[in-house]
């Protein structure tokens, strides 16, 4: 059917012009434009960087619950120094009482008496004459009585202020575990950009990696107990010849300085003198104790033996060994003899970003064990991949 075009008539005429009139404008729609798709390359680099953020906070985190475990333990001290004092008083009121009623029957009580039955023990260490009673008195009840009142206000002064220290330290775990969770929901976040079948495809590599991870970790756990059985054979070889001589070992193959194997007694791993340093019995525990973790989870507020992060994953393995460190990646930075990477042997720590933020355990052959971040858990890496090669800040030895 033919239509013809149609042309406005005055009523259409009257009702543009009464809009016009009326200063009613008519604006085309915004155009909607498409927020761009991000690339699986650009939310890895993203995930990679707000990891490493989270790391970060979770070593604070560990940091700050060290200080707050010595910061009870002094309080744990400070209130037994306190009991002792206020029982020493209780020992002395009785005497100091009877000393007080001849004093008043003579005519007035001695300022030093008053002194000593004050009831707050801080107004009497404030009182500059408190330290005079103590150092000038003939009398023995004053002596003793003043020296229990300066012990408990000193030890009240500072378990205030350990209680201050400690809530300033709880404070600051509090923010680094908000932190945490905030850096946890962009992490979401970041992810939820990608189209499903990325998502998908990026979960798939992850999962191969695990595989190869576990592959790779289940031949280093043969070779690590191959070492430790070698290690104790020729322990017992040396032993058995009344050998106590030897060197941690030097090095032929694989990394830096590395033979790929533990070797026998302690030292430097180059001067044959042992320095304090573990022996290969010990690292090769560690090393093993690391290695059987592979494929266990990491997470923020680690729990070992159950979740890990890095500092506590060092710190446990060394445990096993008999070996003690904090379980804090800055803490265990000055628990090591440093070394060279030219001296690098199984069961050394390797520190990385802003001097020691990040730590993991050489295993030998180039390759280290490491609690990263919760997309892989506890791993195996290259010592030297680019990563570690560019935050890499220095290397130490668990000494006994």
């Amino acid at each position: 059917m033919h239509r013809t075009a149609l042309r406005p008539g005055r009523r259409s005429i009257a009702v543009v012009a009464a809009i016009v009139a009326t200063g009613i404008l008519i604006t085309a729609a915004p155009a909607v434009v498409a927020e761009p798709q991000v690339t699986i390359a650009e939310v890895q680099a993203q995930i990679e960087q707000l990891q490493t953020d989270a790391e970060m906070a979770a070593e604070n985190l560990n940091g700050a619950q060290v200080r707050l475990e010595r910061v009870q333990a002094r309080q744990v001290a400070t209130r037994e120094k306190a009991r002792r004092a206020r029982a020493a008083l209780a020992g002395q009121a009785r005497n100091l009482g009877q000393m007080a009623s001849v004093a008043y029957r003579s005519g007035g009580i001695d300022a030093s008496v008053q002194l000593l039955m004050a009831d707050n023990p801080a107004d009497f260490l404030q009182e500059s004459a408190a330290l005079d009673i103590v150092a000038k008195s003939q009398n023995a009840v004053l002596r003793r009585t003043a020296g229990a009142r300066i012990e408990l206000a000193q030890a009240e002064i500072a378990l205030a202020q350990q209680e201050a220290e400690a809530t300033a330290i709880e404070k600051e775990m509090a923010d680094n575990k908000a932190a945490i969770e905030a850096n946890l929901a962009e992490q979401e976040r970041v992810l939820s950009q990608l189209k499903e079948e990325e998502r998908r495809r990026l979960e798939a590599e992850a999962r191969a990696r695990e595989a190869e991870a576990a592959r790779a970790a289940a031949a280093a756990v043969a070779a690590a107990q191959a070492a430790a059985a070698e290690a104790r054979a020729r322990a017992d070889a040396a032993a058995n010849n009344n050998d106590t001589t030897g060197s941690y070992g030097s090095s032929d193959t694989g990394g830096p300085g590395d033979s790929g194997e533990l070797n026998s007694g302690g030292g430097t791993g180059g001067d044959g003198q042992n320095d304090g340093f573990v022996g290969s019995d010990q690292a090769s525990i560690a090393v093993a104790a690391a290695l059987a973790q592979v494929g266990e989870p990491y997470t923020y507020d680690a729990r070992p033996p159950d979740t890990w992060d890095c500092s506590k994953l060092t710190a446990w393995a060394w445990g096993q060994a008999g070996v003690s460190l904090t379980a804090y990646s800055y803490d265990q930075a000055n628990e090591v003899r440093r070394i060279s990477t030219d001296e690098l042997q199984p069961g050394d720590l390797l520190f990385y970003f802003n001097g020691a933020h990040h730590v993991s355990m050489y295993i030998g052959g180039g390759q280290i064990i490491e609690a990263a971040n919760p997309s892989s858990g506890v791993r195996l890496a290259d010592a030297w991949n680019g990563w570690n090669s560019s935050h890499f800040s220095f290397a130490g030895r668990p000494v006994g």
